[in-house]
C-alpha cells in the first residue's frame, strides 16, 4: 500500500506545472485537455476538445425551451414538463498553438492556447472586412433597385449575403 502511495506521488510530481495550475489567463485563452491514449486518434480528439473549450471561453450561445403538455384519458389527467437547455459556440480560431504536451502510458495531456490580443486584432480585422463586404453588397442592392427591371431574386440574395457577412460579428 505504501509503495502505491509513493508511486502515485512520484507520478504527480512529474506532471508539468501547466497541468496542475491553469496557465496565465490574462494573456491567453487556453485549455488543458486529457484524453485516453486508447481513444482512436487521441491527439486530434485532444485538439478538438481544446478548440471547443477555448471557443466557449470567448463566447457562448444559450438556447432554452420548455414544453408542458396536459393529457386526460378516462377522467385521469396527467402533466408532462420538459425543459431543454443547449449551449453552442461559433468562433473562427486561427493561430491556436500547442504550447505543451505530456504523455503517460495511458493518458495524453495537451495545452492549447491563443493569444487574447492577437485574437481580438484578428477578429477586428475580420469584422472590418465583413462590414466592407456588406456595404458593397448594399450599394449593389441600391443600384439594382434603381434599374428599370428589378430582379427580386438577385436583390433578395444580396440582402441575405450582406446579413450573412455580418452574422458572426454582432458586436
Amino acid at each position: 500500500m505504501m509503495a502505491c502511495l509513493l508511486c502515485s506521488c512520484t507520478a504527480n510530481r512529474r506532471l508539468p506545472s501547466w497541468i496542475q495550475n491553469k496557465p496565465d489567463v490574462n494573456l491567453y485563452y487556453s485549455s488543458v485537455v486529457k484524453v485516453s491514449k486508447y481513444t482512436p486518434e487521441y491527439r486530434e480528439k485532444a485538439r478538438y476538445d481544446a478548440l471547443k473549450d477555448i471557443s466557449m471561453q470567448i463566447s457562448v450561445m444559450v438556447d432554452g425551451s420548455v414544453t408542458v403538455s396536459e393529457t386526460e384519458a378516462w377522467g385521469i389527467s396527467a402533466s408532462d414538463f420538459n425543459s431543454i437547455v443547449e449551449t453552442s459556440t461559433r468562433n473562427h480560431l486561427s493561430d491556436v498553438e500547442l504550447a505543451g504536451e505530456h504523455e503517460t502510458k495511458n493518458e495524453y495531456w495537451a495545452l492549447y492556447r491563443i493569444n487574447k490580443e492577437s485574437y481580438r486584432l484578428q477578429r477586428r480585422q475580420n469584422a472590418e472586412a465583413a462590414m466592407r463586404l456588406a456595404q458593397d453588397l448594399m450599394l449593389k442592392y441600391d443600384t439594382a433597385l434603381k434599374a428599370s427591371r428589378v430582379d427580386f431574386i438577385l436583390v433578395t440574395t444580396m440582402l441575405f449575403q450582406a446579413l450573412d457577412a455580418l452574422s458572426d460579428y454582432p458586436d
